[in-house]
């Protein structure tokens, strides 16, 4: 107990007297007894007074305390059990009485003493001073004594919980035991090689190896970052920073951070790169999170049923994937898993045009699963900004990254044997430099500390000199490095211009083979296809190219040391360079040489010409270049008659060797292939599907006769080729020359509607494509639907189907199955598409099925619709499942509350031979969805009932059935 101030005075004031009655003893003694008696008196009375107002106190918080103590452990849901629990119950118990005796006899002798006169308390407490003290003292012993035998209580239930944890796993395995199936390792692989190609884990592995140690720290212990990974509901954080500032390598730190957690279960992540064509667009960075949340890394020899399923379905139906697709899958995935972490590096470099839609994606995966968590770093785009505004975002900004930046210095100048013999001050010097003048920026450090390594001689005035030129910006620092690359010799010049123009465009990065040979092909010159015969190596073209070019030596690929490279280029020297134009030109005369040569003979390079060249010659530019027309013409020959060389490209396709990245994406997404080799006579179909709209026209002119009806042998018309690709250009030339809309298997509009390519519909509407019509026969993902179905069904499609509105399309026609454009848009989730619809009178057509989207969407409001319109809630709305088992397994709490107040049963057990999950109670657990069993419970769901496949994840829910009657 503390004293009062004023009585503390007091207490000192006594000491001195004591102390200054020694100097006159024979005086003082007499009067200073008396005195002092009196003060005495006084200041014990105070201190008994503080002691019983401390017991009172105390007594009123503890008998709280043991009030919480006897419920949480001594009451009927105690979770201490068998003997070896009891003992320690018995000890409590015995303590807490023990407490209660003492706050007893605490308050008995409090209220003896408030009831005495005044006098008859001072008098008590000066013949018995100390009973007061013991009276607290023994209070303050009998509550730490209650505190360690509740903490022994603690530690034994924490045991017991594990235990109990522990028992459950096994029920916890098999979930994934069945969602997981083994197959044979080269089949899973082909699988996933389907699904996507792109080399994901390279990627990772090339900039972990390049993030200098220790870096990267200061991410994972900021609040921000241990807020997004403590969250318990699905979130999404941006990690946003300047050009230059290193967001990939802290990117690259979180990911070897998320992956270590011992409790992840689904995690999948991709490193965004805009110079490539596959790690660009939105398809293939989302098919690669499919791919990765197929096969979990820690259960690498299992593949998803899910995803076994679809691959089978996908190759019977010849399906591709497309940003619906990829969205539906991952929903049902992350499903799947108790908790998915989704990292995504660099989303600034996903196409400006596409990338609303990984945007709207990965927005609605975070509004219709309630266990994925998504980090994504980024520039601060404005379109990527204003997306995520809505959503629960933590800012983190990559500007305290100073510490790194310095140790990167440190680390990289240590590489260089010179380094060691420098004196202290000029290394001090050197690393506080360009400390200072980064400003922040990873990129502009790393290029001077390349520029100070490159250096033939170190000396203190060389460096120093150095120094003081060092470039203030980043763009003055690739000024720099332009200058010395005009600077170099005439062959090395244009093997460096060369190198740069590949690399910028290529849809699909070289690797050193292929890059050290197609820079030696004269692009110009009419008479050599090659101007230089010498071996380029790896260190010939990093001395070439000073630093704008780097090698991802994990996977073998060429690419610009970083994006503001790439944007300095395109932004200042693109004129200059002509890059696209002498690829292309490069690529012809390959292709034309290719016919001249032994069949037997295959450059490792061959590969990537004859599958990446079209991608080089479709700049509508180049249809004013006179020698690269002339060129072109050769190789295509005539609308009838091909050329050698054309014919040569056409046989070499699919060739053992020829297995290159561009040969599997294209053989993924398209019959494409086999149409080209079935018609090789004609070069027709290659010139439509690469939207080589200039190339028609100049046979036109040259009055060559087209048969724009002509289709080949799976009966797909050149319309629909052009129309798939979204070439509304083409689709336009093709119609002014007689192309009929309704010619072949596969509608063009309906192909258009599919992919979302809104200017190409618009074409076809205004050539009179018909829109209120259900198209059949096509035997594709558009079998027996509208257009307006269509594009609702393959993708948040908006713009089509704003389009398609504006047109007077009837939203209310049935497809084959019954359902209209509503039905469809709510069993797909499309919310912003919903509204659109109801503006222009849709209605329900097949409320069952609705019903099946509003739940799994979570769209509450919908429900109580649906059922009016004649669903009913406890029927299998969609063939597989009940509404109120879907909305459990999805975890859309606000949708099982509407439904259990309209009547649906919480105990229903389904009974279909689909992938069955039970009770609601089941699907929820079975998905570790928490608050929805709790929920449930809530709403008398029974936890005792099994369903058909006996899940022991049941006997989870029993032990939450306790907490839910409480």
């Amino acid at each position: 107990m503390h004293s009062p101030g004023w009585l503390t005075g007091w207490i000192n004031f006594k000491a001195f007297g004591d102390m200054a009655m020694n100097f006159d003893p024979l005086h003082a003694a007499l009067p200073w007894a008396a005195f002092r008696f009196i003060l005495q008196s006084f200041i014990t009375e105070r201190e008994q007074m503080g002691y019983i107002v401390a017991i009172m106190e105390d007594a009123a918080r503890l008998v709280h305390h043991g009030k919480v103590f006897e419920n949480l452990y001594l009451g009927a849901s105690s979770r201490l059990q068998g003997p070896i629990g009891q003992e320690p119950l018995d000890d409590l118990r015995n303590d807490t009485v023990e407490l209660y005796v003492a706050i007893l006899k605490g308050l008995t002798f409090c209220c003896s003493q408030m009831q005495k006169h005044t006098i008859l308390r001072v008098g008590s407490a000066l013949l018995k001073p100390e009973d007061a003290k013991k009276a607290s003292e023994q209070l303050h012993n009998r509550w730490v004594k209650l505190k360690e035998q509740a903490q022994k209580c603690d530690s034994l239930r924490i045991l017991q919980i594990s235990d109990e944890i522990q028992r459950h796993l096994p029920g916890v395995f098999s979930i994934l035991d069945k969602i997981l199936v083994k197959m044979q390792n080269q089949e899973r692989i082909n699988i996933l090689k389907r699904i996507s190609a792109t080399p994901y884990r390279g990627h990772h592995i090339d900039i972990q190896e390049r993030r200098t140690k220790g870096t990267g720290e200061w991410i994972l212990k900021s609040d921000e970052f241990q807020q997004w990974q403590a969250s318990e509901t699905s979130t999404i954080t941006l990690l946003y920073g300047a050009p230059g500032a290193g967001k990939t390598f802290l990117t690259s730190r979180v990911i070897d951070h998320v992956e270590q957690s011992p409790e992840l279960e689904g995690f999948a992540y991709f490193y965004c790169q805009r110079d490539e064509e596959e790690r660009s667009q939105p398809v293939s960075i989302l098919r690669s999170l499919v791919r990765q949340l197929s096969s979990p890394f820690q259960r690498s020899g299992e593949i998803h049923q899910e995803v076994q399923s679809l691959a089978t379905e996908m190759e019977a139906q010849a399906l591709t994937f497309n940003v619906g697709l990829c969205q539906k899958t991952l929903s049902k995935l992350i499903s799947s898993y108790r908790n998915t972490t989704i990292i995504l590096d660099a989303l600034d470099e996903c196409n400006m045009d596409k990338r609303s839609h990984l945007m709207d994606c990965l927005s609605q995966l975070i509004d219709q699963q309630s266990n994925v968590k998504i980090f994504i770093s980024s520039r601060k785009d404005a379109d990527i900004t204003r997306h995520f505004e809505s959503q629960p975002i933590i800012e983190i900004h990559a500007t305290d990254n100073q510490h790194d930046i310095e140790s990167f210095v440190k680390a990289e100048l240590a590489r260089d044997k010179r380094w060691v013999s420098l004196e202290p001050k000029l290394k001090d010097k050197v690393i506080s430099t360009l400390h200072r003048m980064s400003r922040g920026m990873f990129q502009w450090a790393a290029l001077q500390v390349q520029h100070l390594t490159q250096l033939t001689f170190w000396s203190e005035s060389i460096i120093e000199d150095r120094l003081r030129k060092l470039p203030r910006t980043l763009e003055k620092a690739y000024d720099e490095i332009w200058q010395m690359i005009l600077l170099k010799d005439g062959i090395e010049s244009r093997l460096t211009k060369r190198a740069i123009s590949w690399v910028l465009c290529s849809p699909n990065p070289l690797t050193t083979e292929e890059l050290s040979i197609v820079i030696k092909i004269d692009s110009e010159g009419c008479d050599r296809l090659f101007d230089f015969h010498e071996t380029l190596m790896e260190k010939d073209i990093h001395s070439l190219c000073c630093n704008l070019l780097k090698l991802e030596k994990e996977v073998d690929r060429w690419q610009f040391c970083h994006l503001s490279a790439t944007e300095y280029i395109e932004s200042r020297l693109i004129d200059q360079l002509q890059p696209y134009r002498k690829t292309a030109l490069a690529c012809i005369k390959y292709l034309l040489a290719m016919c001249h040569r032994q069949a037997d003979l295959h450059y490792p390079f061959d590969s990537f010409i004859s599958w990446d060249w079209l991608s080089f010659v479709q700049r509508r530019e180049h249809a004013q270049d006179a020698l690269l027309c002339q060129l072109l013409f050769r190789f295509f020959g005539s609308p009838h008659l091909s050329s050698r060389a054309y014919r040569s490209w056409v046989r070499s396709l699919g060739f053992p060797h020829m297995s290159s990245r561009a040969y599997q994406s294209w053989v993924n997404e398209s019959s494409f292939l086999f149409s080209v080799q079935s018609t090789s006579s004609s070069a027709l179909r290659v010139i439509c599907d690469s939207g080589l709209t200039w190339v028609l026209e100049e046979w036109c002119k040259n009055n060559y006769n087209i048969d724009v009806n002509s289709c080949d042998e799976d009966n797909q018309s050149l319309l629909h080729l052009a129309a798939y690709r979204g070439h509304d250009e083409l689709c336009r030339f093709l119609l002014r020359k007689g192309a009929d809309i309704t010619r072949g298997r596969l509608n063009p509009l309906m192909t258009a509607c599919a992919n979302g390519h809104e200017a190409t519909v618009r074409v076809l509407i205004d050539a009179g494509a018909t829109i209120n019509k259900v198209y059949r026969g096509d035997g594709g993902e558009s079998e027996g639907q509208t257009p307006i179905q269509v594009a609702i069904s393959m993708g948040e499609h908006t713009a089509v189907v704003r389009l398609l509105l504006d047109h007077q399309t009837d939203v209310n026609i049935r497809n084959l199955d019954g359902a209209t454009a509503l039905d469809i848009a709510l069993l797909n989730g499309r919310k912003t598409t919903i509204p659109l619809l109801l503006q222009h009178g849709a209605r329900l057509g097949l409320p069952s099925l609705a019903l099946a989207g509003a739940a799994e969407h979570n769209m509450a409001d919908w429900v109580e619709k649906c059922i009016d319109g004649g669903a009913d809630v406890n029927g299998y709305c969609d063939k597989h499942s009940t509404a109120l088992i879907t909305a459990s397994f999805c975890g859309s709490l606000e949708t099982i509350e509407r439904l259990v107040e309209l009547g649906a049963d919480v105990n229903l057990i389904e009974e279909t031979t689909h992938f069955s999950h039970g009770t609601a109670l089941i699907s929820a657990a079975r998905q570790g969805k928490l608050d929805s069993i709790k929920l449930l419970l809530s709403k008398g769901a029974n936890p005792n009932i099994h369903g058909p496949e006996m899940s022991p994840l049941v006997e989870e829910c029993s032990i939450l059935a306790p907490q839910s009657t409480a």
